[in-house]
């Protein structure tokens, strides 16, 4: 049945397989949406933001997120206008629901799947039809059986399939038949492992997303994890997902729900779901100190690789008593939050962890507190920022590590030029930077230098902001960050933008712009985006400034961030005249031109 659903506000996807919390489904949709996540709790925002609009959302993987269906609910009679389109393995049961069921593969169609998986020369049609046919045409299930043809001759697979079919009348009668035949296939599979191989199958149900061959024997107990796994790949329980360096591996979902079980059965959640979870704060916690490092962006890429096992990891921290390993987690992972545009989510995670009862180490705290600023500032939620500011510097001040103490008077500085308030911002900041003078070289002095460097320019002082910038941008170099290096090159162009130096701000942004692009830092490429624009202004081309400021709040909304008042004064200025210049209705052509970029055509864009 072709359906057809009028969308002119756009269509937006939202991919809910690697979320496991109901709670987390609202920040998702607000993330595609672009709703910012500040102030008002976020379903009302969202209603507010689709009232009056005809868009189309589309839910991927819902049937383990059921309690978040009130919220899509609430959100059609609210924006009725909107549509949902929901794919789950169970109804959302809410009112104006119409259920459209995705039929199996005809026989045609799943005999071709079978000849095309199947690792036999045997070439019988009726056979393969009759196979196929006691398969309900499932594809799972004529994939696995299409395996088992390295071992059994088509006559022996079809009677096996006969055999075991038979028994499906013992399986859970309020799932559909074509689902019990999937749990009897992977069951008959299942059955044909070795013990290590099965210990390891039910223990892999603790993944989320994948794993890697290294994490084996640390999550799963498992010493020769490569001999094991091949075990299971050659029964097609297991496939090889990446070709990297660092292979991934991962199950369908509906295997992955068969071992779950069968790790239910031995009593192993518990122990599996703590080795887990320690396994991946260990190596979050290693890559919180390459993400400001010469491999920051290999290291990017493997937290991103894990996120799913991540989010899984913290959620089982949040369970805890002690609320150490929460609070860890928020240590580890807020630059990659960051570094991602994942402020709504990351914030929510450390929101979580500092809420938690308990009593942890002030350094550690301490720690957390300066994070979740830092996720809160581009959120542009500088209340929330002064009520974070005082207990981290007094956290910092308990636990005694001058370092806790620079990040509590960061935090400060930040919040007062956020305000506008930057005289007051002065001082905090130029402590922070004697602070990290004396402990040496580290990624807090290079940005202790880009902060004092901001005050001072925008104090109008011009020359010693550009001298303090330099200086930060050596130590970026020394270390290896060229996302923060990116970063201070793009506050150079700010200097020489004040001083109406337009060719040497124009070098500079396109420098910071082209950079940004490679490690793929989306707020980063907005900031460039948004310099390059003023200096397009700055020309009198209007129609160039316009596209580039467009782009650049496109970035900003897609990643859910509004930046600070203080980061865009200058740019603010040139593209305002600007604007006056050409008038309000060529302005707002271009601009929505430059709006609808996508990340790539916005940069190739920027630097033609």
């Amino acid at each position: 049945m072709f359906v057809y659903l009028p969308c002119p506000d756009g269509v937006f996807f939202v991919s809910l397989a690697e979320v496991h919390d109901p709670e987390l489904v609202a920040p998702a949709i607000a993330k595609a949406l672009g709703v910012v996540e500040i102030g008002e709790g976020i379903p009302l925002l969202i209603e507010r933001w689709l009232a009056g609009r005809q868009a189309l959302i589309v839910l991927d993987t819902f049937e383990h997120l059921l309690p978040a269906a009130l919220l899509v609910a609430s959100t059609i009679v609210h924006a009725p206008a909107s549509k949902f389109l929901v794919t789950s393995r169970r109804r959302l049961n809410v009112r104006g629901e119409h259920e459209f069921q995705v039929p199996p593969l005809d026989l045609s169609a799943a005999a071709a799947l079978f000849e095309t998986r199947s690792e036999t020369a045997e070439h019988d049609p009726a056979l393969i039809a009759e196979i196929c046919s006691q398969l309900d045409g499932l594809p799972l299930a004529v994939e696995l059986a299409a395996a088992r043809t390295k071992h059994l001759a088509l006559p022996a697979l079809a009677s096996q399939l006969n055999n075991r079919l038979g028994l499906l009348t013992g399986g859970p009668i309020d799932l559909p038949l074509r689902q019990q035949a999937i749990r009897e296939t992977v069951a008959w599979s299942h059955d044909l492992l070795k013990k290590s191989e099965r210990i390891l199958f039910r223990r892999l149900a603790a993944y989320s997303g994948g794993w890697t061959l290294a994490s084996l024997e640390a999550v799963c107990d498992t010493p020769e994890p490569l001999s094991v796994i091949s075990g299971l790949i050659e029964q097609s329980l297991v496939s090889l997902t990446g070709q990297g360096v660092e292979a991934r591996y991962g199950m369908l979902d509906v295997i992955q729900e068969y071992a779950a079980e069968r790790l239910l059965e031995a009593k192993e959640i518990d122990s599996t779901a703590q080795r887990h979870a320690l396994y991946h704060l260990e190596l979050a916690e290693e890559g919180e100190a390459k993400l400001v490092g010469a491999r920051q962006e290999e290291w990017y890429r493997r937290l991103d690789a894990e996120r799913g096992n991540l989010r899984r990891a913290i959620a089982w921290a949040l369970r805890q008593t002690n609320n150490a390993s929460a609070l860890r987690f928020t240590v580890a992972l807020w630059r990659y939050w960051r570094y991602s545009g994942e402020f709504a989510e990351g914030r929510r995670w450390s929101e979580a962890a500092l809420a938690m009862p308990g009593a942890a180490p002030a350094s550690l705290r301490a720690k957390a507190l300066w994070g979740t600023a830092f996720l809160v500032y581009p959120q542009g939620d500088y209340g929330r920022m002064a009520e974070l500011a005082p207990e981290c510097l007094d956290m910092a001040r308990q636990g005694g590590d001058p370092m806790d103490v620079r990040n509590a008077l960061t935090v400060i500085g930040q919040l007062a030029m956020c305000e506008g308030r930057y005289a007051d911002a002065m001082e905090p900041f130029r402590e922070s930077l004697d602070v990290c003078r004396r402990l040496g070289l580290s990624w807090q002095l290079g940005t202790s230098h880009l902060n004092f460097g901001n005050v001072l320019l925008h104090l109008g002082h011009t020359a010693e902001a550009d001298r303090i910038y330099r200086d930060g941008l050596e130590i970026y170099r020394k270390l290896g960050d060229a996302t923060f290096a990116a970063r201070m090159t793009n506050a150079l162009a700010h200097a020489a933008l004040a001083e109406d130096d337009f060719e040497r701000a124009d070098g500079l942004a396109r420098d910071a712009l082209t950079v940004f692009a490679t490690q793929r830092e989306r707020i980063g490429v907005a900031e460039a985006l948004d310099t390059l624009a003023a200096i397009a202004a700055a020309r009198a081309d209007s129609e160039r400034a316009a596209r580039l400021d467009g782009a650049s709040e496109g970035i900003h909304e897609t990643i859910a961030s509004r930046p600070a008042p203080f980061e865009r004064a200058i740019s603010r200025r040139f593209i305002k005249a600007s604007q006056a210049a050409v008038g309000a209705n060529r302005w707002q052509s271009a601009w929505e031109a430059g709006h609808d970029l996508s990340l790539e055509e916005a940069i190739d864009f920027a630097l033609s």
